[in-house]
């Protein structure tokens, strides 16, 4: 091979890596980084040596990489791939929403605050929560009624994020102030997205054109509130982030960063 791409934590000895190097002359090694740095391991740091590109999720992070080893570390975030949640030939605007509000993804206590304070505020909202582990971690046992530990893949998670009028992104403490993949993953697959802080996208996707973000827990219900109650302005929105994602944040542009 000409190139070889290691993603995340992977067990990769650093000796296979040696021996490449050491018969093809020309091999470039590049590690993607897609994870927190609290989960990064001593097997990744030892492969500073040889790794010829070092390309993580976070903006935040680059400089630290430097300073472990990897001198050529660039930023590279996650992307969308609308393909992987919608079938062909599928209308994905204009459906009749199931939800006022969704979140999917697993469960975490900044996640179940945000939650249980919007059921507080709104008891009145379709509230739907999608993700593994929710039923047995929860402590407020009022979200049970909302919870569906049935995990949804691909285009499968494409219709779940299309049938509900806000799809909530909580993102874990540990992501800051980097996106994680439900970003990207919401408008590819035609959902409007209501955001916790995001400062590294912020300028690119900007409030109130492609997303809506929110700062607080309080902010977050006002957020819910206008959202739901102007649903012309908010419908213009959800089809703009969807193109813009198609258009500038796939993985084709992501793939040409690391390889060119």
């Amino acid at each position: 091979p000409h190139h070889i791409l290691i993603s995340g934590d992977n067990p990769i000895l650093i000796g296979s890596l040696a021996f490449a190097k050491s018969i093809i002359n020309d091999l470039k090694i590049t590690l993607y980084w897609p994870d927190t740095l609290a989960n990064l391991t001593n097997r990744i740091t030892e492969l500073t040596p040889l790794v010829d590109l070092l390309a993580t999720y976070s903006k935040a992070s680059v400089d630290v990489f430097k300073e472990l080893g990897f001198r050529n570390s660039i930023w590279v975030p996650f992307a969308g791939d609308v393909e992987f949640f919608t079938r062909e030939g599928e209308e994905i605007f204009g459906q009749t929403f199931l939800y006022d509000c969704s979140f999917i993804g697993g469960w975490r206590p900044e996640r179940e605050l945000v939650l249980e304070s919007i059921i507080k505020s709104m008891p009145g909202i379709k509230l739907k929560i999608v993700g593994p582990l929710w039923s047995k971690r929860i402590h407020n046992k009022a979200l049970l009624k909302y919870i569906d530990d049935k995990p949804r893949f691909g285009k499968d998670m494409g219709d779940f994020i299309r049938s509900s009028r806000i799809n909530l992104n909580i993102i874990d403490d540990t992501n800051f102030p980097a996106a994680n993949m439900r970003f990207f993953e919401i408008p590819a697959a035609g959902g409007l997205q209501l955001s916790s802080s995001c400062p590294e996208l912020e300028d690119e996707y900007i409030e109130g054109k492609h997303i809506f973000y929110f700062y607080s827990i309080d902010q977050a219900i006002e957020k819910i509130y206008f959202i739901l109650n102007n649903p012309v302005k908010v419908e213009h929105i959800r089809r703009e982030s969807h193109i813009f994602t198609k258009e500038q944040h796939h993985y084709m542009e992501r793939m040409n960063r690391i390889l060119r």
